[in-house]
């Protein structure tokens, strides 16, 4: 589910080019979308609505039903604690808020909107049955990925004895997953343990293990009639692909590493291949 994130405050750049800042998000009560933002680019210029939907002008930003969200927004909770709006992540095909970014204190949370009531009366109000220190921290994407990337290097360091390539990379809450690894356990015990990092709401898991990944080169040599021209066993083991084999060309040879590396550029090759005379 691709999401986009609007942060209040924020720095804005407009499609002229303007520097501005985003100053309000404004919400329909009619069909529970956000409609645009409101952005102000110095004292002197009016403030500008930009809208984020194609069917949306300006006119429609000054309809009723149109709540207009910003730093001044408080979102009641059962403890009352001292809150204020940070922003929103909305989904990028139906422009619906999915979650609802509030600051508590020194901590920013990703509110799931299902949790939150009276948003279209504008004044959300956290659902009694949500405890806050449940919900999970927001943490914006370059700093959840280096976060997450710094901890996943940790993990293996302490679980496991081969080297991890997988990388992790968040965009909108979204960790994505790439990489390789030694079994499939190991995927799923990543995918795990990255769920539980602070400023992960999704995971989208792209890792492939050793035994799958040995299958698809060995598809790809074969696609490619690497085997016409004799054999190559493949064996990937801590980070490291072992060719082995007997090819009748220096070409066969440079395709076949030309293919696997192109599926894995990541790994160390070791090239065993002898050419037949």
């Amino acid at each position: 589910m691709p999401m986009q994130t609007l942060i209040l405050g924020e720095d804005y750049q407009t499609e002229s080019g303007e520097k501005s800042r985003l100053n309000e998000i404004l919400f329909s009560t009619k069909d529970k979308s956000i409609v645009g933002i409101i952005v102000r680019i110095n004292r002197s210029t009016p403030n500008l609505f930009i809208p984020l939907q194609t069917q949306i002008n300006n006119k429609k930003s000054q309809q009723k039903g149109m709540i207009h969200f910003s730093k001044r927004t408080i979102i009641h909770t059962n403890d009352k604690s001292k809150s204020q709006l940070f922003g929103v992540m909305i989904d990028s095909n139906t422009y619906r808020p999915n979650y609802f970014l509030i600051k508590i204190g020194g901590k920013i949370f990703s509110v799931d909107n299902e949790h939150l009531d009276n948003i279209s009366s504008g004044a959300p109000t956290l659902n009694s049955k949500v405890k806050i220190s449940e919900i999970p921290i927001y943490l914006s994407d370059q700093l959840a990925t280096k976060e997450a990337n710094f901890a996943l290097t940790r993990f293996f360091e302490s679980n496991y004895s081969s080297v991890s390539n997988v990388k992790v990379e968040v965009i909108s809450g979204t960790a994505y997953l790439t990489g390789t690894c030694q079994f499939n356990d190991q995927s799923i015990s990543i995918e795990k343990f990255i769920g539980n990092l602070d400023g992960i709401l999704s995971i989208n898991n792209e890792i492939v293990c050793y035994s799958d990944l040995e299958i698809i080169i060995a598809k790809k040599l074969a696609d490619s009639n690497i085997f016409h021209d004799g054999f190559v066993s493949i064996k990937i083991y801590d980070n490291k692909i072992a060719l082995k084999g007997n090819l009748k060309s220096q070409k066969s040879m440079d395709n076949a590493l030309s293919i696997i590396q192109e599926l894995d550029s990541t790994s160390i090759i070791e090239n065993n291949i002898k050419l037949k005379i």
